[in-house]
């Protein structure tokens, strides 16, 4: 966190200099994007307040399909599979949130609003995994489950706006 504020604090010393007024998109540092960020915005009558966004974020640009993002999300956690292996039992699941930072292309797989394919390659499961559950954040998005007996699976669950969750 303190990494992160050092590199905000010049963006807020610009806003707060300038007086700006309309939105306004300012130039990521090297140190910002070092750390991932991708975006940033001052928020409009807050000057100490900026909004910034990871990759991923509204944007195209990293077209993976679900099994590719699951794949790459197991690579970056190898210790997930590690801890799975030391567990005795029959099946071993894990499941991955997608959330607003993650991939748009590999979100929209998961819009219910839009038919789901259950013919997707497979993910590459590391050793000691069976299944792997992916549900979506973002309201109006499925949660599906893949395993080698069954292949990719809608499980019919999807993501409601609070005010229509009982």
């Amino acid at each position: 966190m303190a990494t992160l504020r050092a590199h905000v604090e010049p963006l807020i010393q610009q806003l707060a200099r300038e007086r700006l007024e309309g939105p306004v998109f300012y130039r990521v540092s090297d140190g910002l994007r070092a750390l991932g960020v991708e975006y940033a915005e001052p928020t409009l009558g807050k000057p100490d307040l900026i909004y910034i966004t990871s990759e991923g974020w509204n944007t195209w640009t990293d077209s993976i399909s679900l099994p590719a993002w699951v794949d790459r999300v197991l690579e970056q956690n190898p210790d997930v599979a590690k801890k799975l292996l030391a567990v005795p039992a029959r099946e071993r699941h894990i499941f991955i949130w997608a959330t607003f930072g993650s991939s748009m292309s590999m979100r929209r797989s998961l819009r219910a609003d839009h038919d789901f394919d259950a013919h997707l390659a497979p993910p590459q499961l590391p050793p000691g995994v069976d299944h792997v559950w992916v549900g979506c954040t973002t309201t109006g998005h499925r949660c599906v489950r893949w395993s080698a007996s069954s292949g990719w699976v809608d499980t019919g669950w999807v993501t409601l706006p609070e005010d229509e969750e009982s």
